[in-house]
């Protein structure tokens, strides 16, 4: 591509209201048979409009994301964390605390207490958690089922195959 014709496709913003044609490419799409209006393609289904040209403003490669929008989320979840964990401690008071060692072992929920037994408060944070971590367990144990039994699958068609190549072998 010369210098002269890259300078007039970056000159400006790299939007225009002023649609870019080319005349070397409709001269060649006329001698081929093309005219102007009509679809590429043997069906004349394709586009009609020449593409436009965007100036990059990045120095990323051709189809690069940037991931610097993706990531704002994923680089501070640490900052989420620790902004609602500090959240949660502001609600209580001096004399409150929160333990995970009073469980009820029938629903897996831990209550947060006060110093005097006849006060109890759900701690929501600490009962998600917990049946986050029974679901996963159970996920992983079936997962490992699973696994088992695709083992034994395998081992009854591979001895199957086996013993058939014995049979045949034998006759």
């Amino acid at each position: 591509m010369s210098q002269k014709y890259y300078d007039k496709l970056s000159k400006g913003n790299g939007i225009s209201n002023k649609q870019f044609t080319s005349g070397i490419g409709l001269s060649l799409l006329q001698k081929m048979g093309w005219t102007e209006g009509r679809g590429l393609g043997k069906d004349e289904v394709g586009i009609v409009e020449c593409i436009q040209i965007k100036k990059k403003h990045d120095n990323l490669g051709i189809g690069a994301k940037d991931i610097k929008s993706d990531m704002s989320y994923w680089s501070e979840w640490w900052k989420e964390t620790y902004n609602s964990v500090a959240r949660e401690l502001s609600h209580l008071s001096p004399h409150e605390s929160i333990s995970g060692s009073e469980s009820n072992s029938d629903t897996g929920e831990i209550y947060r207490t006060t110093k005097s037994p006849r006060y109890t408060k759900i701690s929501h944070y600490q009962i998600l958690q917990s049946q986050m971590k029974k679901e996963e367990n159970t996920k992983r144990k079936e997962k490992k089922k699973d696994r088992l039994k695709e083992d034994t699958d395998f081992k009854k068609v591979y001895k199957k195959k086996k013993s058939s190549k014995k049979e045949s072998k034998d006759s």
